[in-house]
């Protein structure tokens, strides 16, 4: 089984993603292919863009596989999922190869059981008779919630435990959602999320009876038993030096496919000249090191397949200097490595934490110095200049604050 992320697929980089999907593909040798939600790229709706897509699904039927296709929060427009036509298309075909996911389902693919738990803001009138069955204190309140992200919250974790409760298998089985973890910061991400912005209980994450598999963060990680893999690229420049992944799952071993459409990559330029050959070393093993942070921490085995070099022609650099001059650009950065990668810009080096506080010590030290040596001078020409008045002087300079 082939698993793929967050495609967010636009016509900008439409046929390098397609072209790597179908190398992915091809290269995992997988019959089941699942791609869990998120094909509109920010809620553009490229139609170009997604038809591509469907073009793509339909050539991957042709070769005898079976793709199961999950919507994401991005893809709904106006209450309708964005694919509904070409789900119609499909179901009047009366194939069996391309499954649309817009409802929780437990389906069996190559002998293991996943629950899909896709993103739908339908799930309250899909979710009436689990309402009244919990006894879950914590998904009552946001049912009864005003704002409505906290309700659609309780209504997804209801229906995520009456769907558990009615699993078809004692063994080990898989979550595939498309929802944020509630109140939790993962490994190597700065934000976190509320129920307000759709969440799912965190407690799921401590449970070893399931492994809860998901994307929508672009960020990949591994925590407890949940493997987020992120996106299948960089959509914006934050997402610097993020590996991007499918993953393969084969006799229960998991296997990244590293994918090559695009790469934002922030390096730190320690010498004045820049050379071509050492920053594409550290480009690329950056990446491999991004990539091995996967294959630690979770409940699963997890391998990776054989590397695939980030695209250098694809690439747009960050470099970090000490002082930012674009004039000093030719003298710096040799000509081979402008005209390699896809961009380069200059960032200032980001001062650690502890180089702030101690610029701020410092700086407090100096205020006061030059405070107390402005008192002496003051107070030095007051004594000189009126002699006899002195005290008059200071003491109503000091009522006004200034000595």
């Amino acid at each position: 089984m082939l698993r793929i992320g967050d495609i967010h697929i636009t016509s900008g980089y439409k046929d390098r993603i397609i072209d790597e999907l179908r190398r992915v593909v091809a290269d995992a040798g997988e019959e089941s292919v699942v791609f869990l939600g998120d094909y509109v790229y920010h809620f553009s709706y490229d139609r170009r863009a997604l038809l591509a897509f469907v073009d793509l699904l339909m050539e991957l039927q042709c070769e005898g596989r079976v793709v199961y296709v999950l919507a994401g929060n991005h893809d709904w427009l106006q209450g309708h999922f964005v694919y509904q036509e070409a789900q119609r298309v499909v179901e009047s075909l009366g194939g069996d190869s391309i499954h649309f996911i817009t409802e929780p389902v437990w389906k069996e693919i190559d002998g293991e059981w996943i629950l899909f738990l896709p993103y739908n803001y339908g799930l309250k009138r899909w979710n009436d008779e689990a309402v009244n069955r919990s006894k879950n204190w914590l998904y009552e309140h946001l049912l009864e919630s005003s704002h409505k992200g906290e309700q659609l919250s309780g209504h997804v974790n209801l229906i995520l435990e009456q769907m558990l409760q009615q699993r078809p298998t004692e063994d080990h089985v898989i979550v595939a959602h498309h929802y944020y973890i509630a109140d939790t910061t993962f490994p190597g991400q700065k934000g976190r999320f509320g129920y307000k912005s759709v969440a799912l209980d965190p407690a799921w994450c401590d449970r070893d009876d399931m492994l809860m598999i998901s994307w929508h963060i672009h960020k990949p990680f591994v925590w407890k038993n949940y493997l987020c893999l992120g996106s299948t690229w960089a959509t914006h420049p934050q997402e610097y030096n993020q590996t991007k992944v499918a993953l393969r799952y084969r006799d229960d071993v998991g296997i990244l496919m590293p994918m090559a459409v695009n790469y934002y990559a922030s390096m730190v330029a320690e010498e004045w000249e820049v050379v071509t050959a050492i920053m594409i070393d550290q480009v690329q093993e950056k990446a491999r090191e991004e990539t091995k942070k996967l294959m630690t921490g979770g409940q699963r085995k997890i391998g990776a397949g054989d590397w695939v070099s980030v695209p250098m022609e694809q690439v747009a650099l960050q470099l970090q200097v000490e002082q930012r001059s674009y004039q000093s650009m030719d003298e710096r950065v040799e000509e081979s490595l402008q005209q390699t990668v896809r961009d380069i810009q200059l960032q200032t080096v980001r001062k650690s934490y502890e180089e702030l506080v101690s610029d701020l010590i410092i700086s407090h030290e100096e205020l006061q110095e030059s405070y107390v040596q402005r008192k002496t001078i003051l107070e030095t020409y007051v004594t000189n200049k009126y002699p006899e008045e002195k005290e008059e002087y200071v003491e109503l300079l000091q009522e006004s604050w200034i000595l």
